[in-house]
C-alpha cells in the first residue's frame, strides 16, 4: 500500500467519524462514551502520520494526511479539556423552575421569580463542542 493510499484512507476514516459525530450532535444523540470516536480518530491520525513518514508522493495526499492528523488531535484535545459535569437534578415539564438569577443581554440582573405563574421555555446552549 502506498503512502498516498494510506493518507486517503486515514482522511476517509476521519471524515466519516466526524460526519457521524456532527449527525449525532444535530440529532442530540451524542453517546456518553466517546471512546469509539477517539479510537477511530487516533487510528486515522496514525494512518496520516504513517503516510507522512512513507512519503505521499502527491500534494493532495499530503494535505489529506495533514488534515487527518490535525482533526484527530483537535477532537481528542477538546474531549480531554471539555469534560462537562452535569447537575444533580433534571428539569421536568410542568414542575416549578428552580431559582435562577443571572445577567441578561443588557447586563441587567434577571430573576426567574419574576416570571412566576407564566409558562416559559428554557433554552440552554453549550459553549463549546
Amino acid at each position: 500500500m502506498t503512502g498516498s493510499n494510506i493518507a486517503f484512507l486515514g482522511f476517509a476514516i476521519t471524515a466519516l467519524t466526524i460526519g457521524w459525530w456532527v449527525h449525532l450532535m444535530f440529532t442530540v444523540k451524542i453517546p456518553r462514551s466517546r471512546i469509539s470516536f477517539l479510537v477511530a480518530l487516533v487510528f486515522a491520525s496514525g494512518l496520516g502520520a504513517t503516510a507522512k513518514i512513507m512519503g505521499t508522493g502527491h500534494w493532495l495526499a499530503s494535505i489529506a494526511s495533514g488534515l487527518s492528523i490535525f482533526i484527530a488531535a483537535f477532537f481528542v484535545l477538546t474531549v480531554i479539556i471539555g469534560d462537562q459535569k452535569g447537575g444533580t437534578g433534571k428539569f421536568v415539564l410542568g414542575q416549578a423552575a428552580p431559582a435562577i438569577v443571572g445577567r441578561d443581554e443588557n447586563n441587567e440582573i434577571f430573576d426567574m421569580a419574576t416570571l412566576s405563574g407564566q409558562p416559559i421555555l428554557l433554552k440552554f446552549f453549550r459553549g463549546h463542542w
